[in-house]
């Protein structure tokens, strides 16, 4: 395997403990009311980690083009019905956590309607997006790995007026230019093709990571530019301007650096790990929940969130994965709610 694809686990992996951080943060944000410099640490917090969902679908799609689709059935079987298999899985265990934790129930076939889409759709709404993005592989496996740069560059820059610069002018002046897709479970995946078609291209076109010292330093500025916009604007969409060009420049810049490391430890865990981040990100909302519910959650939320949020962070992704490493030890569990490896 190519050092660099380690790297991309990492990145990965980085990108679901973000997601950690982005909904622990959010988990705080009503007990900080009123506390002007706790909110503006956890905004600073919000900006960093809001790239969490762009950075795991551009990984993604570093990924997902390497292999050439010789039969689309053979595909759909072997990578997206699991994917499907497991998030359905997911969706039982949520249903009835609905029911049995927070109290939910249903007295017609409306109401249980309601209670299925909240439980699969909802809760998990990353995954429709991401089977959409697997399932689109073979429509754009012949753009990334055959078309012509210019053509690739081409288009991400439709894609970019036609969802990043329409969703800055709906959050900024409240005009929808486009129709929100997201409402569509078939359709979801569609904005966020630009993410996992970026990673295909950077892929294929490898000498991207080749930066000069002066343009590494010019794509540095570029991301850290943005992450202020996010703060400045308090616009923290994923289509958004800022944060796609945050994304877009994070990506590289973490590839950049970790090309620089040669820690084999670091890189040896963080596959290990990336081998189940789709699971913890499935699992990292039930732990969240639970915590929430707990009498000292309100007390954690009187310390200092520059040291509470990354702590926090820290212990409820090591729950998330021994919550994993548990299920993967019980048999028939395991091949329920976990991807066969």
């Amino acid at each position: 395997m190519n050092k660099r694809f380690f790297y991309i686990d990492f990145i990965k992996t980085l990108s679901i403990f973000l997601v950690f951080v982005l909904h622990i943060e959010g988990s705080f944000v009503d007990f900080w009311q009123g506390n002007p410099i706790y909110l503006s640490i956890g905004n600073i917090f919000q900006a960093l980690s809001i790239i969490a969902v762009p950075l795991f679908v551009i990984s993604s799609g570093f990924l997902a083009f390497n292999k050439k689709i010789e039969n689309n059935t053979i595909f759909i079987l072997k990578k997206v019905l699991p994917l499907i298999f497991v998030w359905l899985s997911w969706g039982v265990i949520r249903f009835f956590w609905e029911i049995l934790v927070f109290g939910k129930n249903f007295h017609n076939f409306s109401e249980l309607g309601q209670l299925v889409g909240l439980s699969v759709l909802s809760r998990f709404w990353f995954m429709p997006m991401i089977v959409g993005l697997f399932m689109s592989i073979p429509i754009f496996y012949p753009i990334v790995n055959k078309a012509r740069k210019d053509v690739q560059i081409y288009f991400l820059v439709l894609w970019f007026l036609a969802f990043s610069v329409t969703e800055s002018i709906k959050n900024l002046s409240g005009i929808e230019l486009v129709p929100n897709l997201n409402s569509s479970v078939l359709l979801m995946f569609i904005p966020y093709i630009g993410f996992f078609l970026f990673g295909g291209f950077v892929r294929k076109n490898t000498n991207m990571l080749k930066l000069k010292t002066s343009s590494f330093k010019m794509v540095l500025f570029i991301f850290f530019s943005s992450l202020l916009f996010s703060l400045f604007l308090n616009d923290y969409s994923y289509l958004s301007i800022n944060v796609v060009v945050q994304s877009f420049s994070g990506f590289i810049v973490l590839i950049r650096l970790f090309e620089l490391l040669d820690n084999k430890f670091v890189t040896l865990s963080s596959l290990l790990v990336s081998r189940f981040t789709l699971e913890l990100y499935l699992v990292q909302r039930f732990i969240i929940e639970l915590l929430s519910l707990t009498d000292g959650f309100e007390k954690l939320a009187s310390y200092f969130p520059l040291f509470l949020l990354p702590i926090l962070s820290i212990i409820v992704f090591m729950l998330g994965l021994g919550t994993i490493y548990f299920i993967s030890l019980i048999p028939m569990v395991n091949k329920l709610l976990l991807r066969n490896k």
